[in-house]
């Protein structure tokens, strides 16, 4: 049982990724909790960690636990938040990260699991929880049509669909409508989707029929189109998209230029995103090695097998792109 982590606590938070797995990761432990007071929330979009101002305001709701979920925030991170908020901290994630042994971390890929057993953070949820629709649909959005090559998992996704008499692309379209409130930034909105699926865990047709979500979605598609239409410079065995957009698309570019470019390493930049910072994202074969590397010179890095996202000083991009050149070469 879940809930025999927290039998001794009465009030508590949920900290998240802003992405479906993140948020139905957050729906799921909503549901399981339901009967304490529990909130939610998601780091500013785009950092991998909580800013003062958030963690001040974690501190002054005197919160007895909080739960990190799905977000791969660096160690020192963590022990900041605990020591800064006084709660019990637990863990529930999927990514490569090395295990916090002074917080309660669960991560069964740090612990010797192979990523194919558990492709998100629902999945490993899914262990206390079983598998329903979020659970289904944190796996279809970290891994989208990919998930079909899991033999180890896409049989239960493929039960769950046929017992519920629905298609793989009705997951895909619900995942891209959850996204959509953090591809346009809306931090808000990605907090309000967790008790949305939380609420309607068992109402496909409300998420279809989300009136912001399709707003959001229909503007997100232009703007992918748009990026796409530009200039993608293919260099040996890398793909590199250099781009700037307000828009958190990032990952999604690199995916759609992935999944069209099996073979290839794909490499896309958006110098847009922050004021000062700009994102670089990798997807391709051994990348995450790249990890350490982006850690040792300060920025912010995390992803799993096969994917890597940093964040790092704008003046520094450049730099970074050649180290990541030269050691994949």
């Amino acid at each position: 049982m879940l809930m025999r982590f927290f039998d001794s606590y009465s009030r508590g938070l949920i900290v998240h990724h802003w992405d479906t797995d993140g948020i139905c990761s957050a729906g799921m432990l909503l549901s399981e909790l339901q009967e304490k007071e529990i909130h939610n929330m998601s780091p500013t979009i785009g950092n991998f960690y909580l800013t003062e101002n958030e963690i001040d305001e974690i501190k002054k709701k005197g919160y007895e636990f909080i739960v990190i979920v799905d977000i791969c925030i660096p160690r020192d991170e963590i022990i900041r938040i605990k020591n800064a908020t006084g709660a019990k901290i637990f863990i529930f994630d999927h990514h490569l990260q090395e295990i916090i042994k002074e917080v309660e971390h669960i991560n069964p890929i740090s612990e010797g699991k192979s990523p194919e057993m558990f492709p998100s953070a629902t999945w490993v949820l899914s262990q206390w929880l079983g598998i329903d629709l979020l659970a289904v649909l944190g796996a279809v959005g970290d891994m989208e049509s990919r998930i079909k090559e899991n033999k180890l998992v896409y049989p239960e996704i493929e039960n769950f669909l046929n017992s519920h008499s629905m298609k793989f692309n009705d997951l895909l379209r619900m995942v891209e409508l959850i996204d959509s409130s953090y591809k346009v930034m809306d931090k808000g909105g990605v907090e309000r989707a967790a008790r949305f699926m939380m609420e309607n865990r068992d109402s496909p047709g409300k998420i279809f029929r989300h009136r912001t979500w399709n707003r959001n979605s229909a503007r997100i598609k232009r703007e992918i189109e748009r990026q796409l239409s530009t200039n993608v410079i293919e260099d040996g065995d890398r793909l590199m998209l250099d781009i700037s957009t307000p828009f958190n698309i990032i990952s999604t570019l690199t995916r759609r230029l992935a999944r069209s470019n099996p073979h290839k390493t794909v490499i896309v930049i958006n110098r847009g995103f922050f004021r000062n910072r700009d994102q670089i994202y990798i997807r391709g074969n051994n990348v995450q090695r790249l990890i350490p590397i982006a850690r040792d010179r300060g920025y912010s890095a995390g992803g799993k097998e096969g994917v890597v996202g940093v964040i790092l000083p704008a003046s520094e991009t450049d730099d970074f792109l050649s180290i990541i050149k030269t050691s994949d070469s």
